[in-house]
């Protein structure tokens, strides 16, 4: 990873560690929904951007992104959560690999490591100190022998 990925890497970690934060009980559900969903809005990328490059021409880019809009727009009103941002994440992936003419396979693959990490960094970080900075028990008033 480049120094631009650590970056990215970092703002995933601030992301997910709000995230988590908002949602005590349920972190490793909110960090596999955001790690689904990049892979939902990376394949619905990797499968535009090839449809793209095989046939390069205006009008085809314009279908293209209509049909995935298309898509996204009815997963999302018939209620999947993850659709929302699978459908952010898709358009980040092939606008950026439209623009710079890079492949949008190299760029999902770059993504979802950097989320992995930003994952397994805040899960570690979460459990290291639920062990060793139990404030739950001490703010429900257990007494300290219990607080381990």
């Amino acid at each position: 990873m480049t120094g631009s990925n650590s970056f990215y890497t970092l703002i995933f970690v601030a992301l997910l560690s709000s995230q988590l934060a908002a949602s005590t009980g349920s972190g490793p559900i909110v960090a596999r929904g955001m790690l689904l969903s990049n892979l939902i809005g990376g394949g619905a990328a990797f499968v535009a951007y090839e449809t793209i490059v095989i046939a390069p021409l205006p009008m085809i880019a314009v279908l293209v992104v209509l049909t995935m809009s298309l898509f996204f727009a009815s997963r999302i009103a018939s209620g999947d959560q993850l659709s929302a941002s699978g459908f952010t994440v898709a358009l980040l992936l092939l606008g950026g690999s439209l623009v710079f003419a890079n492949d949008a396979d190299e760029r999902l693959v770059d993504r979802i490591a950097q989320i992995a990490l930003a994952i397994g960094y805040i899960l570690v970080a979460y459990v290291l100190v639920d062990r060793w900075l139990p404030v739950q028990k001490m703010m429900m008033g257990a007494p300290k022998s219990e607080w381990r």
